[in-house]
């Protein structure tokens, strides 16, 4: 299902409005008495969902729809989408007369609102269809001959009436079956990994589409094969793939041939627990490396999977932004969140369903909001703002907070010099907490040439003194902070936007709190951190050290250089803490920055697309607002006992 205003379907045909579109569908009659190469020609009508005829339900991929074949239907000319066309024509050529339900021609693709009420019907339509009928294209990159292979390996199993074996004597009947030459592998391999690139297993629809499905039938070309005798066919070739007798070098060429990972994901849909559905937020996280032409699909395309939580506090409703989309989607997140506990991995959410919205300065709600924070000159810590009691509600216009855990920590100290200072240091290994580098300066120089952090940092020093304070240890700046950081404000490192996350080089997010009257710290503003760049997490408590050239009062520091006698301090005990975000400042607060570039599909990894910073925008995280009013979103912290 792809959710195109009009530009799925041209032509002098028009949809009869639905007297329901939540209780009911449009169900395509095919001719099937026509040639091969003959217009196709068919029928439509609507049907009341609970009591339509057995139908087959049709899953393909929208792909070019510049590219156009005509049909008729009832009687009247209508170009539709190549793709669309093509599984058409394959019912036919196969003189399947069932009654068809394909998006393309049973939902009104120019109404929204009856799109919106039809979407949400989707997963019914699919669990009812008595069939699914797949459509992955022509035949192309020796797709005839994976099919071929496919039908002969399927005839001998069931020559062998394998089923009546031991696993142990399948195993072995099975492997027999694969007595073939090292060519006839690899070309049986390429086929098949090259039929796991098509653009149809990237498809976000066909998750549900595959799931709801009682039995399930591909179409390739002219071909038609099951889904059992595909997944059988893909265990026995990697199960056999070191029966052969090769060298180490061949068998190591063997293994790079293998399906891609949206294939081998699709294919676990099969062992999916319909009796526990997951919240919708877990589902977006879950498949946000898969495709889709309208990202608002990303919650939409999922719901009928969802648990029914999820199904009553969001509907499909096209009439909204993808940005409001995903703020409902975001709040929806924050009450479960605060309903079960954290959810397994908030970094997973904040990185993979907002990154998989593509959201960002690009985008003019976005743009929007974040020049609103900019202009708005509210700054958190004024004397009003300190003089407010920590207000006593839990919830920020009417939505709940997410609650994110903090990675790491430090406490600002201002040294002899006057500068502000933190225990900042390089970390070489991201898996060695404990490392802790000899020659800062060697290290800073090791980021740069690493990140091209230059630039990021260049800008965000430009700001200073103006917009920004400069963080230092031995005499290094390490990060930049909002201007109006000052000695015994505590640095947050908030982890999941690095560059491990998503293929990301940028510097981590941070921000600056300060304590208030009651148990909640406000948000001061933000800070720019270097990726490498991380909170000492061991100390013993002092008042003083010397830290090069230059005295650190109260600032919380480890090692640096190794030696035994080295002062080693902390500002306060060790601590958890807590950022609350409400759903517009989580938004904000990882969308304000990211660009983005979209990857072909052709590698066996996961990422949708990269995510990257541009240096000057990195800078504007300085000068933007990260709360929306000053408790929007506030830390908390937990003392260790």
């Amino acid at each position: 299902m792809a959710t195109f205003s009009n530009a799925g379907i041209f032509g002098d045909f028009t949809h009869e409005p639905l007297h329901d579109p939540r209780r009911q569908i449009r169900l395509v009659q095919l001719d099937i008495s026509g040639a091969e190469d003959s217009d196709i020609d068919c029928t439509i009508s609507s049907y009341p969902t609970d009591s339509a005829p057995p139908y087959v339900a049709v899953s393909y991929t929208w792909g070019d729809i510049t590219r156009r074949r005509s049909i008729r239907i009832n009687g009247q000319q209508l170009s539709i989408g190549y793709n669309s066309w093509q599984a058409l024509w394959q019912r036919r050529l196969h003189q399947y007369a069932d009654l068809l339900w394909i998006d393309v021609l049973s939902i009104d693709q120019a109404n929204d609102v009856e799109k919106s009420a039809q979407v949400s019907l989707m997963g019914k339509i699919y669990k009812r269809a008595r069939l699914v009928f797949v459509s992955v294209g022509s035949h192309e990159n020796d797709s005839e001959f994976l099919i071929h292979q496919i039908s002969l390996h399927t005839q001998y199993l069931e020559q062998q009436q394998w089923r009546k074996y031991s696993m142990d004597d399948q195993l072995r009947k099975r492997t027999r079956f694969w007595e073939l030459s090292v060519e006839s592998h690899q070309q049986c391999r390429d086929a098949l990994r090259a039929f796991s690139l098509r653009p149809y297993w990237a498809r976000l629809w066909i998750i549900q589409e595959i799931r709801q499905a009682k039995q399930i039938v591909f179409a390739c070309g002219n071909s038609i094969f099951s889904w059992n005798e595909l997944w059988t066919f893909l265990g026995d070739v990697g199960r056999n793939r070191g029966s052969l007798d090769v060298d180490l070098e061949t068998q190591a060429k063997l293994q790079d041939r293998t399906v891609s990972w949206y294939l081998e994901r699709i294919g676990s849909l099969t062992f999916y627990d319909q009796d526990t559905p997951d919240p919708v937020w877990e589902l977006a996280t879950d498949y946000e490396a898969f495709h889709c032409n309208d990202d608002r699909d990303r919650v939409f395309g999922l719901l009928s999977m969802a648990d029914e939580r999820s199904i009553e506090a969001i509907k499909p409703d096209y009439t909204k932004s993808k940005t409001a989309v995903l703020l409902q989607l975001l709040a929806h997140a924050c009450g479960s969140a605060n309903r079960t506990g954290f959810p397994s991995e908030p970094s997973n959410l904040i990185v993979g369903v907002i990154g998989g919205f593509r959201l960002g300065p690009d985008n003019s709600e976005i743009a929007g909001l974040l020049q609103e924070r900019r202009e708005k000159g509210c700054n958190p810590t004024s004397d009003h703002a300190m003089e407010l009691q920590t207000p006593a509600l839990d919830s920020v216009n009417g939505h709940e907070r997410m609650p994110v855990r903090v990675q790491g920590y430090c406490t600002l100290a201002r040294n002899k010099a006057g500068h502000l200072v933190a225990a900042l240091r390089p970390c070489a290994n991201e898996y060695d907490d404990n490392y802790v580098s000899v020659d800062f300066e060697k290290e800073r120089k090791t980021w740069s040439s690493k990140y091209g952090l230059d630039g990021a940092f260049e800008h965000a020093q430009n700001l200073a003194t103006k917009h920004a304070s400069l963080i230092h240890n031995q005499n290094v700046i390490v990060a930049v902070a909002h201007k109006d950081a000052k000695p015994g404000d505590v640095l947050l490192h908030l982890g999941y936007n690095t560059s491990f996350a998503y293929g990301l080089s940028c510097p981590s997010a941070g921000m600056v709190i300060r304590t208030t009257a009651g148990d909640r710290y406000i948000i001061v503003g933000q800070v720019v951190y270097n990726p490498e760049v991380v909170p000492c997490k061991s100390g013993t408590n002092s008042d003083t050290a010397s830290d090069g050239n230059a005295e650190v009062v109260g600032s919380a520091r480890c090692r640096c250089d190794g030696g035994e006698d080295s002062e080693e301090y902390h500002a306060r005990p060790d601590c958890t803490w807590t950022v609350h975000f409400a759903p517009e400042d989580l938004l904000l607060f990882n969308t304000q920055d990211l660009h983005f570039h979209v990857r072909p599909i052709e590698k066996n990894t996961t990422p949708l697309m990269d995510l990257y910073v541009r240096p000057e925008e990195a800078a504007k995280r300085l000068r933007t607002n990260v709360t929306s009013s000053p408790f929007s979103s506030y830390a908390t912290c937990c003392q260790a006992s």
